[in-house]
């Protein structure tokens, strides 16, 4: 069965907000030994990366399509 590319961004949102769920679950419980440190970093730092993209994946869901067919207008790159 295919599943449209609305409702592969919808999943695809909502299996990103989990993860950010558990990272910051997990974050909030660590203990900041020397040994946790660097790996707590690393998740923060995922985290954080993850909002962003959550963020690019919501406008996307609601940006209307140009007459190329996508949501991006001239001079605009998809990593602004």
């Amino acid at each position: 069965m295919m599943i449209t590319p609305q409702e592969l961004l919808d999943t695809t949102i909502a299996q990103l907000r989990t993860l950010v769920a558990f990272l910051e679950d997990q974050l909030g419980a660590s203990n900041q030994s020397q040994s946790v440190a660097l790996e707590t970093r690393a998740c923060r730092e995922i985290m954080h990366a993850l909002t962003d993209l959550l963020r690019k994946l919501q406008a996307a869901r609601h940006a209307k399509p140009t007459p190329h067919g996508n949501a991006w207008h001239e001079g605009c790159e998809a990593g602004q």
